[in-house]
């Protein structure tokens, strides 16, 4: 057997041991600061409706709760077991939780910057890792401030510094640190394994040796998703999985996508790749030799095309599913071959960078500012017992900060959206569970017929399917009318009223 020569990091020395010029240094500070404000701003922003319903389902997890039967959402319990991690380490502290996905996104522009210095150079490093410290930060697609998508993407970049050490140096151990990473990545969405793949092609198309390699890819991913799967076996989830898989399938497949929807491509394809159109064609005359290898663009090319169809598959293209595209393209933007001028690529990171900005003002402006602990729930914790059950659309951050307990399984009705007969199904399992756990308070928007209107119009899969539209208002007349017949008003706190079982 012919042994494949091992490819050797390219350097321009030059480059390499220059300091940064001033303006490169301004610039370097000006991303920072930036993309740490379109971060940190959520931190005004406590358990949003995605990040409370993460951590809740951690919470539940730890306490012992199965999915499928005391909380129910459209994720697998393998986010539980992670989102618990964090609930034991940060409790109800907010700022815990953003900060360490503040911390992880520092880690993979580090990552993805030190993969570029030791293959690419000095150039390659600054670019990639500026591009990274702005789009990963970007304030639209980080939503939230605490989501599933920063911490995917924190694993994929793992596993891609691995796969592309493993690549450069054939080491299998490399390899199988880079599945190892990957399949914590899956374990946050499916689509985590992307990287994996990429990984596998590039080595196929590389022509290396290639089956040791594919081996300890695979044996990595597998090592991950088998003490997961061990994990939810011993706590008794693992034979909820064909439901949930059934309950996320339906979810994804009865979206209601239109062809008019690829404009979001359009949108986030102009923000991806507006840096890159600015430094290889705007400052075309900047171009410098760079002796890359050969397979770290395949890698980014594959990474990208396989992320994006993952996110493409998912339908409802929300902006944060987006956020994983970002370390391929800032792989692709670094492999650009141009000096790494403050000029150049504060042309194309700046009016990024800007928008970033003022959508983090917009963050910190709403209507409603953010409180550290919710009316409600202040209302709550002075009038109800540790042991009742309570009830509130949109109610993990109430649940959090009570410690109460959930009248039924399902604390979120927009799975409500799911498909075209999911208001009853679930609304007949919400007045189920309310028979049976008896909540003593209930909260409901006080303009309750406005509110159910405005989610018609606001929920896209509610205002372009009719009959589901339908189905989602007969549901909640039904729980408004079991409240009505069951509960009294005991007070009204902001715009929502509490019920208080008779």
């Amino acid at each position: 057997m012919t042994a494949v020569a091992t490819i050797q990091p390219t350097y321009e020395p030059a480059h390499a041991t220059a300091r940064p010029a001033s303006g490169t240094m301004l610039l370097i500070f000006l991303c920072l600061i930036g993309g740490m404000f379109g971060r940190l701003c959520y931190l005004t922003r406590p358990f949003n409706s995605d990040a409370g319903m993460f951590i809740y389902m951690g919470k539940v997890m730890n306490e012992g709760g199965r999915l499928g039967v005391d909380f129910c959402d459209n994720k697998f319990p393998t986010v539980g077991l992670i989102t618990g991690i964090f609930w034991r380490a940060f409790g109800t502290g907010w700022a815990g939780y953003v900060l360490v996905q503040t911390a992880m996104v520092l880690v993979a522009v580090g990552m993805l910057s030190r993969a570029m210095r030791r293959h690419a150079g000095e150039s390659a490093a600054l670019a990639t890792g500026l591009f990274a410290l702005v789009l990963l930060n970007f304030s639209t697609i980080v939503f939230g401030g605490f989501q599933l998508e920063t911490m995917q993407g924190f694993f994929a970049v793992l596993a891609a510094g691995a796969g592309i050490e493993g690549l450069s140096r054939q080491r299998s151990r490399c390899f199988l640190l880079a599945g190892i990473f990957a399949g914590c990545a899956a374990m946050l969405k499916p689509t985590g394994l992307a990287v994996a793949g990429a990984i596998m092609l590039t080595i196929v198309f590389n022509r290396q040796r290639s089956r040791l390699q594919i081996a300890a890819l695979v044996a990595g991913v597998l090592i991950s998703l088998c003490i997961a799967a061990a994990c939810l076996f011993v706590t008794g989830q693992l034979e909820k999985l064909p439901l949930l898989w059934n309950q996320i399938t339906r979810y994804a497949a009865d979206s209601a996508w239109e062809p008019a929807d690829v404009y979001k491509l359009i949108v986030v394809g102009g923000l991806l790749f507006f840096p890159v159109l600015v430094r290889l064609w705007i400052f075309r005359r900047d171009r410098e030799p760079m002796q890359s290898p050969r397979f770290l663009m395949i890698f980014a090319t594959l990474w990208l095309l396989l992320e994006l169809t993952g996110v493409i598959l998912q339908k409802r293209m929300y902006a944060y599913h987006f956020l994983v595209l970002i370390p391929p393209v800032a792989l692709l933007f670094g492999l650009i071959p141009r000096r790494a001028r403050a000029t150049s690529l504060a042309a194309g990171l700046g009016p990024v960078l800007a928008l970033s900005v003022l959508g983090a003002c917009r963050v910190t402006n709403w209507d409603h500012p953010g409180r550290q602990v919710h009316p409600v729930s202040q209302y709550l914790l002075s009038h109800a017992n540790p042991t009742d059950a309570i009830w509130r659309e949109d109610g993990a951050r109430i649940l959090l900060e009570t410690n109460l307990h959930s009248g039924s399984r399902y604390p979120l009705t927009f799975l409500f959206t799911n498909y075209d007969q999911a208001p009853l199904d679930y609304g007949r399992t919400i007045l189920s569970d309310f028979h049976r756990t008896q909540p003593k308070y209930i909260i409901l928007f006080t303009n309750f017929e406005s509110w159910i209107h405005h989610q018609c119009d606001y929920y896209t899969e509610l205002r372009r399917r009719p009959v589901r539209r339908e189905n989602y208002l007969q549901a909640w007349r039904a729980i408004r009318a079991y409240v009505d017949e069951n509960y009294v008003e005991e007070a009204t706190v902001s715009d929502e009223t509490i019920f208080r079982r008779k």
